[in-house]
């Protein structure tokens, strides 16, 4: 079986990196984003300060979050439980730390997103190498992350904003999201199947 294993992974890397800026804090990066439709919205998106509005309101506050953005408060319906710490456990063992300017919980919807792109490179990088072993350990511990993590809350936090009123584009950008990953699920899953049936052609050997 022939695939090539190094575009896949390059692009479900954007894919991912692309979702963790729509779940970080407003900025002229995400409104250039949204304005080039590099994600097919049907939503005209807002002018910045409208996005930050809805941002606010939806999960930073002031006031009571109308969709709170941790993993935690859907699974164990708090902030900084267990799975927390689980989700810190996962960024550590696959070595990978919050940058500088990230100032908030590991199981935010945006460092879980980051995450799963920072893995997608690692992917990406092993294949441009040849460690296509490298490269299948990474996919791994992305489908783990997917099933034990993402696909577990990323759809009650979709469905979360689309009760919210005055969600705005946030209410399509998390369906979105909540299908993105639902669908890597199965196909992270199919691409381990492959690995174990015959080897995958990197890109660069096409």
């Amino acid at each position: 079986m022939e695939m090539n294993w190094g575009t896949l992974a390059q692009n479900r890397h954007l894919a991912y990196r692309l979702l963790s800026i729509c779940f970080s804090p407003p900025s002229a990066e995400l409104l250039e984003m949204l304005k080039n439709g590099l994600l097919a919205l049907e939503t005209a998106p807002p002018p910045l300060d409208v996005l930050a509005q809805d941002y606010n309101r939806l999960f930073y506050g002031p006031g009571r979050l109308l969709a709170p953005p941790y993993e935690s408060i859907y699974r164990e319906n708090r902030v900084m439980g267990e799975t927390t710490m689980a989700v810190a456990r996962c960024y550590a063992e696959a070595g990978v730390s919050a940058s500088e300017e990230f100032r908030n919980l590991p199981d935010h919807v945006a460092a879980e997103l980051e995450f799963m792109a920072c893995l997608c490179a690692a992917e990406e990088e092993a294949l441009k190498n040849g460690g296509e072993e490298s490269a299948t350990g990474a996919l791994r511990r992305q489908h783990r992350f997917l099933a034990g993590h993402l696909c577990r809350w990323l759809p009650l936090f979709a469905a979360r904003i689309a009760s919210a009123p005055g969600s705005g584009i946030y209410r399509e950008l998390a369906g979105l999201a909540a299908e993105f990953v639902e669908a890597d699920r199965d196909r992270t899953e199919g691409l381990l199947r492959a690995v174990e049936d015959s080897p995958l052609q990197p890109a660069e050997e096409r």
